[in-house]
Formats: C-alpha cells, structure tokens, sequence
C-alpha cells in the first residue's frame, strides 16, 4: 500500500503501520495490543506487510503531525502478506496529558496509551516527562481514552476525552 498526505498527495515516510488481528465479539481488548505485524513506510510512501495468518485485521497508520487512522475489518486471504491497502493522512492535532497522583503532583516516567472506540492505538502516547506530561501530535478531532501506567501507583483511566472540539 501507499500512504500519502490528503491534502497534497504527497507520499508520506516513516508512518508507523500495525495490523492486528481482529477482536471475536465477546473477547476483550488488552491494554498490550494482540500480535500482528507491523513496519513504516518508505521514502515513497509504500509499505509492505508480512507474516499475516489469513484473517481480518484492524488497521492503524500513525506519524507525528497527521491524526491516526484506525482501518477495522481489512480482510487477508490465502497470502501471509498485505498489499495495496493506500490511506491518505490528515493533519493532527497537538494535545498534551497530563498524569498527576493523588495529590495532583505530575507523575514522571508513566506509560500514557491512547484508545478510540474500544481499539488500543498502536504507535501513539509515550513517556511522561519530570512535570507528568506527555505531548501527542498523531490524534485527529474525535473521542479518546487514556490510560496511563506506573509502577507506584494503579492504572488511571480517562474516557471519553474530546480532542479537536468535537
């Protein structure tokens, strides 16, 4: 596949793409994601994934600077590898979280990883800094949850976070 900016059409490189199997109806999404495969793109914008069981996969393209693009229900046939699946990227939205302790003091080192409608976004969150932050330029306008990780304190989850107005 090719994954290009929608505005100008220009191929983009270095987006992380990842392919995960898709979830059964009554089985659970896992704060580590299920295994698939994964890779970036090229200087031309293309990607080439391998090592798929025949199945359907959930999709997710990220870079720096253009919203993450989840793709559900991407189908791969009697072949262990995907091809010719192009995604155009918009723009992203710059958003800072914040993690703090119980008494609001920011919590440095937390793991901080994003999901949307239910689906872990592979390649997006990261490491809070020494003031309990984290700065994500991969969302694009919509609803998000955040869940962030440390080993001194339990997990937090926050849901339903809109991002970009909506």
């Amino acid at each position: 596949g090719r994954i290009t900016d929608l505005e100008t059409g220009v191929p983009l490189t270095g987006v992380m793409v990842i392919a995960q199997p898709k979830l059964a109806k009554d089985e659970k999404s896992s704060l580590l994601g299920r295994q698939g495969s994964r890779t970036t793109s090229g200087d031309d914008g293309t990607y080439r994934l391998g090592g798929l069981k025949p199945g359907t996969y959930d999709m997710t393209y990220a870079k720096d600077g253009y919203g993450a693009e989840l793709r559900h229900g991407v189908e791969v046939k009697g072949t262990d590898e995907l091809s010719g699946l192009d995604q155009p990227l918009s723009k992203g939205i710059s958003f800072k979280v914040q993690v703090t302790n119980p008494s609001g003091a920011g919590v440095a080192g937390a793991l901080v990883m994003v999901a949307q409608d239910g689906q872990p976004l592979g390649g997006i969150g990261g490491m809070t800094a020494d003031d309990g932050t984290v700065s994500m330029k991969a969302l694009k306008a919509g609803m998000y949850s955040f869940i962030a990780m440390t080993r001194d304190y339990a997990p937090g989850l926050s849901r339903d976070i809109s991002v970009g107005g909506e």
